[in-house]
């Protein structure tokens, strides 16, 4: 059997027009509309805690709200203008990440410090007035048997000896003249006398006061001192000659501002400032 062959052939008109079909289906090929990136956020890196987060973006719709994530916690949120909302922190101290879902605006999240009490850590026990020391780890004050002074950063201390300050006659220990120095009611109840003392290293200067009171005292310069009662402070002064002293009422005014002092040893502090009378100087 003889095989034959059909060659199809079109006609010139027939290849114009599928061409034509092809170049017409190009045209109408979809258009891809790439979408603007997200815009960043900004927050307030530290606030209180329980206080307001600021955080602005040029990508927030004006529309609606965006929501805010603390961690995995949905805050509330009200809004300040176009690009800025404000959100409320719970009271929850420490670091913690921050989100922001909103069409349009970045998603990953920022690190917020929210401030405030973290823990409590149980210090020593302190009987009467303190002083502060030079170095700014160490408090001064009455221990069991004498001068104590206290590490409030280790939470230890160290007892000083009753010859340095005999506590069972006193309400704690006075200010000297320089920041740093105690005064202390040095050699016993009976004998003794108030005396500066010089700390880190502690050892005892010349300025004294002579005075047996059981409230502290405080000395300003040599010859100048300071007894601090409940109701009243009485202003000393000593020169080679004699020595002159004057009782003051909190309230009562005389000339020439000299020093503020407190008598926290009473049931409510009181204070006072003492204006120096005319033999003070």
């Amino acid at each position: 059997m003889a095989s034959a062959s059909l060659t199809m052939r079109f006609p010139h008109s027939h290849r114009m027009l599928w061409l034509g079909l092809v170049l017409a289906a190009c045209d109408r090929l979809p258009t891809e509309h790439r979408l603007p990136p997200p815009q960043s956020f900004s927050a307030s890196p530290d606030v209180w805690s329980g206080g307001e987060l600021t955080i602005t973006s040029q990508g927030f719709a004006a529309e609606s709200l965006p929501v805010v994530v603390l961690d995995n916690q949905f805050l509330g949120v009200r809004r300040v203008d176009d690009t800025t909302v404000v959100a409320s922190a719970p009271d929850r101290p420490g670091p913690h990440a921050l989100r922001v879902v909103a069409s349009g605006v970045d998603q990953r999240a920022v690190v917020v410090q929210l401030r405030g009490f973290v823990d409590r850590v149980e210090g020593p026990l302190l009987s009467g007035r303190t002083e502060p020391g030079r170095d700014v780890r160490y408090l001064f004050g009455s221990g069991p048997t004498g001068l104590r002074r206290w590490n409030i950063r280790t939470n230890k201390a160290i007892d000083l000896g009753d010859t340095v300050h005999a506590v069972s006659c006193t309400r704690g220990v006075g200010p000297g003249p320089t920041i740093g120095d105690l005064v202390l009611e040095s050699d016993g109840c009976d004998s003794g006398r108030w005396l500066v003392w010089h700390t880190e290293p502690l050892y005892p200067m010349t300025d004294t006061a002579s005075a047996l009171t059981m409230y502290f005292v405080a000395v300003l310069k040599a010859g100048r001192w300071v007894i601090a009662r409940n109701a009243e402070f009485t202003v000393n002064a000593c020169d080679s000659v004699a020595c002159s002293s004057e009782s003051l009422r909190p309230g009562r005014s005389m000339s020439s501002a000299h020093r503020a002092a407190i008598a926290p040893c009473s049931s409510r502090a009181r204070s006072a400032t003492l204006r120096a009378p005319p033999w003070w100087t």
